[in-house]
């Protein structure tokens, strides 16, 4: 925990504002949804499962800092179907979209969470994500330089490691005692240790987030 404390105060989150808009039709263009009135939150966006599409509307800082030239804009966890992000003071002829339908190779920050690169300007600007997916919507948003985004990588990585190594070990130690005894209970728990594996990215990408917005509190609480 000590760990994880030290390594989420070093990923400042530069993120000024956040606001999310429900699009019950999910047929909302960026024109129309831009000027919507949105609902400020902070922390995660949880929203349970539903067919609506939901904007959100984050607010970037500005910087004359020549070592800060871009940010990190990372959502977690990455079980959601699509995210598109919409930048009007940088369009892009190329749609920008990333989520657990598109490829990593296609990723404009390859790492286990989904991201987007952002270019720093000298004043504050808005940008929106269109988010769409048939998986629960919980989803945590940060805007972290390259140190930050780096430090959140190792954070994430040695934790899902940890998840898996325990999963495996019990798979193993299941699959060696049914072989010997053949206990229906012994076998009925190396099909959920089976399904527990292929399960576990989300499981342990939640736990992740829902970590680090309890760490981030405490961080903000002692400064």
């Amino acid at each position: 925990m000590l760990t994880s404390m030290g390594a989420q105060s070093a990923s400042k989150d530069y993120l000024l504002e956040r606001a999310y808009l429900e699009d019950a039709s999910s047929a909302l263009k960026f024109e129309d949804a831009q000027n919507k009135a949105y609902t400020p939150f902070n922390g995660l966006l949880s929203k349970g499962y539903s067919k609506s599409a939901y904007w959100v509307r984050l607010k970037l800082p500005g910087s004359r800092n020549p070592e800060l030239k871009e940010l990190v804009l990372r959502m977690q966890p990455s079980y959601l179907d699509e995210i598109a992000l919409f930048d009007p003071a940088h369009p892009s002829a190329k749609r920008r979209v990333t989520g657990d339908r598109y490829g990593f190779e296609d990723s404009e920050y390859r790492s286990l969470s989904f991201n987007f690169v952002l270019p720093v300007d000298e004043n504050p600007r808005y940008v929106w994500l269109r988010i769409k997916s048939t998986s629960t919507y919980l989803m945590q948003v940060r805007a972290l330089d390259q140190k930050g985004a780096q430090v959140s990588d190792q954070v994430y990585e040695t934790f899902a490691i940890a998840v898996i190594s325990a999963l495996i070990i019990f798979l193993i130690w299941s699959a060696i005692h049914w072989l010997m005894f053949r206990e229906r209970v012994v076998g009925v728990f190396f099909i959920r240790q089976v399904v527990a594996l292929i399960l576990q990215q989300a499981q342990a990408e939640a736990q992740v987030v829902l970590e680090t917005e309890t760490v981030l509190v405490m961080v903000q609480d002692r400064d």
